[in-house]
C-alpha cells in the first residue's frame, strides 16, 4: 500500500507502529 500513499516507506512504517501502539 505504500506506493499508494504520499508518504515514504519510514513514515509508512511509523505510522503502522504508532497504530499498533496506540
Amino acid at each position: 500500500l505504500a506506493h499508494l500513499l504520499p508518504l515514504p516507506p519510514p513514515l509508512l512504517q511509523h505510522k503502522q507502529s504508532a497504530e499498533r501502539v496506540g
